[in-house]
């Protein structure tokens, strides 16, 4: 048992708007829990869950944080709005629909130029084959400093030298270097030769 402390939106490369609980931090199978997937806002309803309640949280299957029931309702407690705009670029949502054509109970951002569409599907390529040395810094500096819009755009990256100056930590004036610039673009060498399954799998195509 712990409590609801807020609610964050996570967004993918399909454009759905994820809530997860944040959770004041508990120990559950020997692990601090301090997160869990809300899935969807019709599952917030379901729950008539509000940040302040206190929840009960199981591992469903054994891995997967989930919060099950509210114990405690409290007087303070804050309802969790439906978002009315994508929070990420502002543009307009609405319900995905499902492959039997009715709507469904995922909310999704329907700007196809959302930046997150754009940066969920890079991140979507390199997770899937296993591209190293690009995380969320990097990928975040190549999409704003090195005009990577697309998976194409990967494999037309300039050469080691000029891509050691990305700046990946602006903060600090971290540069990404020589040698893992070199590096990363030698991953990314490696994956230009592809079977059919693995490219399109790794594109994350809708349906």
């Amino acid at each position: 048992e712990t409590v609801l402390e807020r609610v964050l939106i996570n967004g993918g490369h399909t454009g759905a708007l994820i809530p997860v609980a944040q959770l004041a931090p508990v120990t559950l199978g020997g692990t601090t829990i301090s997160s869990a997937t809300l899935s969807n806002f019709d599952e917030i309803a379901r729950l008539d869950l509000a940040v302040g309640d206190r929840v009960w949280v199981i591992k469903a299957n054994d891995v997967i944080p989930k919060i099950t029931f509210v114990t405690d309702r409290p007087a303070h407690r804050q309802p969790i709005p439906l978002p009315h705009a994508c929070p990420f670029c502002g543009g307009a949502v609405g319900r995905k629909v499902t492959t039997g054509g009715s709507e469904g109970v995922i909310l999704a951002c329907r700007n196809a130029a959302c930046g997150q569409k754009t940066t969920g599907k890079l991140a979507r390529w390199i997770a899937s084959l296993e591209i190293l040395g690009i995380g969320e810094a990097v990928l975040t500096a190549l999409v704003a400093q090195a005009g990577v819009a697309d998976v194409g755009d990967l494999y037309r990256l300039p050469d080691a030298t000029a891509l050691a100056a990305l700046v990946i930590n602006p903060e600090k004036d971290l540069r990404l270097g020589a040698k893992r610039a070199a590096s990363i673009l030698a991953a990314l060498e490696a994956t230009r030769t592809l079977s059919l399954s693995q490219f399109l799998g790794s594109l994350g195509i809708e349906g």
